[in-house]
């Protein structure tokens, strides 16, 4: 008997090295899964909310951009309309041709002097600063690359080191007719030729671009200037739809953005994108600018602040929020950007009074005026309706009149 229990004990010690490793196995198993079911968890996509439903099927990421070039192949004469359009200008080569001479003025915070000389064929920027002999002593100097805006009120410019992209402290001011600081440049201290040109600026200048591996200031520009599907939206299932499709086809095409067809939040959505700036824009989690698409609400994108008592001067990129804030815009149910605002062309200069007359003129009557026809304050300005009730004045930006 006594035999029979040391033959059970040494088999039991025998086992219990196999037990404990089968053990060990099972919680290391037990741990592994644990832990890849929390890693999941952690690094799963965001719970967000459901994007505003809209019926145009290119608002989805499974449209693509296809390019303005593409478009023109059939509206060709769209196309041409929309180059008499400051945003068909918004940002290009510079051109040695642009137009704007040389120069140079002398900024007395700093105490250097900036020039803009053309030589071989291309505009140069420079910061000079003079020695005690009287002698220029050239800081800084490189070729303009691009050039940033139309110039119908301002126009920057990037140079561009080693293919990143930085803003010129020179700005030429249609106002002023002559060069001067760029914006945020006239200070004692300022970035020179260090300041990079962000996405969030070229996103609203460019038609389309994209951060070559994440840079913050290196961009492949696949479309220069803003372009048809900025607010029409990405184009690749309207082509496949026409080439498709017989000539007898629906009038209503589903698959582009047509911005008449648009709700009057959706159409202020469109020129919000670059036209409303608020104290402080946030974009929402899991989500970016760059993600929205004509035709959806820019509020499921980013997320706009505002001070309860804010400035009132104007703003440049605040033409949205200023809109909305107006008379006309809240008594009214259909007033958007576009009511005045073609998005294909712009009146010619001789025309330009009767043109914008024209569109008060949709809503109110010659009698609306409070101001008798035969008061010289009404003859003066030819009866122009904006010279009285939307005169140009200063912006957060020297120099630059609205």
């Amino acid at each position: 008997m006594a035999s029979n229990d040391r033959e059970t004990d040494k088999q039991s010690r025998r086992a219990a090295p196999v037990r404990r490793r089968i053990t060990a196995l099972v919680i290391a198993l037990l741990l592994f899964a644990v832990g890849g079911w929390c890693y999941r968890a952690w690094n799963a996509p965001p719970d967000l909310p459901p994007v505003t439903e809209t019926p145009f099927l290119n608002a989805t990421p499974r449209a693509k951009y296809v390019g303005s070039h593409v478009c023109t192949e059939c509206h060709a004469a769209e196309h041409a309309s929309y180059l008499q359009t400051y945003h068909s200008t918004s940002f290009g080569e510079a051109d040695a041709a642009t137009g704007f001479p040389d120069g140079e003025f002398y900024h007395s915070a700093t105490g250097r002097t900036y020039a803009v000389n053309h030589h071989d064929d291309q505009a140069w920027h420079e910061e000079i600063l003079w020695t005690h002999d009287g002698e220029p002593e050239i800081l800084a100097g490189f070729p303009v690359r691009y050039q940033i805006g139309s110039g119908h009120h301002a126009a920057s410019f990037a140079v561009e080191v080693d293919e990143f992209l930085f803003e010129s402290p020179l700005t030429w001011y249609a106002s002023l007719g002559e060069w001067a600081m760029s914006p945020g440049y006239d200070t004692p201290r300022h970035p020179g030729f260090q300041r990079p040109i962000a996405h969030g600026c070229l996103f609203c200048h460019t038609g389309n671009i994209e951060p070559i591996d994440g840079s913050y200031h290196r961009f492949k520009i696949h479309e220069q200037t803003i372009g048809c599907e900025r607010c029409h939206g990405p184009g690749s299932l309207h082509v496949e739809f026409r080439e498709s499709t017989p000539a007898e086809r629906e009038d209503v095409d589903l698959t582009i953005v047509h911005p008449e067809r648009l709700s009057r939040e959706r159409q202020d959505d469109l020129c919000a994108q670059c036209h409303l700036a608020g104290e402080v824009a946030v974009d929402l989690r899991g989500r970016k600018l760059t993600d929205f698409r004509p035709g959806l609400a820019l509020n499921d994108f980013r997320a706009y602040y505002g001070l309860r008592d804010a400035d009132q001067s104007m703003t440049v990129v605040g033409h949205v929020e200023q809109m909305q804030a107006s008379r006309c815009y809240q008594e009214s149910e259909s007033l958007t950007c576009i009511s005045c605002h073609s998005l294909h062309g712009r009146p010619a200069p001789e025309s330009r009074l009767e043109h914008y007359r024209s569109k008060c003129l949709n809503c109110h009557t010659p009698s609306s005026c409070g101001i008798n026809a035969e008061d010289s304050r009404r003859i003066v300005v030819d009866d122009d309706c904006v010279a009285c009730h939307m005169p140009e004045s200063s912006t957060d930006i020297v120099h630059v009149a609205s």
